[in-house]
């Protein structure tokens, strides 16, 4: 391969890396953030200011005692507890991982307004 092609083969590898990162999708954070865990139990995670501030399963509001926010995603929890990490996918699209009293669980979350 001549040194044109090489060139080009690692600037698409990079372009590529760049698209599929999880830095390529920073920004704020704000809005409602909902899912179902199961198909069935509705979760619902109100951010505002780049801050958790709200945290609901089936309307129910649960406690949150720590929030923390990066580009790609934000903590908040209670730890004694429960603890939940949602790292985007996409603008307006995320996973929640929950850990606590109840075992571990993944939920796909999207967000619904700024």
């Amino acid at each position: 391969m001549n040194g044109g092609g090489r060139h080009l083969l690692v600037t698409l590898a990079f372009l590529g890396n760049a698209i599929a990162s999880p830095a390529a999708y920073a920004g704020s954070w704000d809005g409602v953030w909902t899912g179902k865990l199961d198909d069935t139990v509705t979760v619902s995670v109100q951010i505002a200011n780049d801050r958790a501030v709200s945290y609901k399963i089936l309307g129910t509001p649960i406690g949150i005692k720590f929030s923390k926010v990066s580009d790609s995603s934000i903590q908040f929890g209670d730890p004694d507890h429960y603890s939940m990490q949602l790292t985007r996918t996409g603008e307006v699209s995320a996973v929640a991982s929950y850990y606590g009293r109840h075992g571990y669980s993944k939920i796909n979350l999207n967000r619904n307004s700024h």
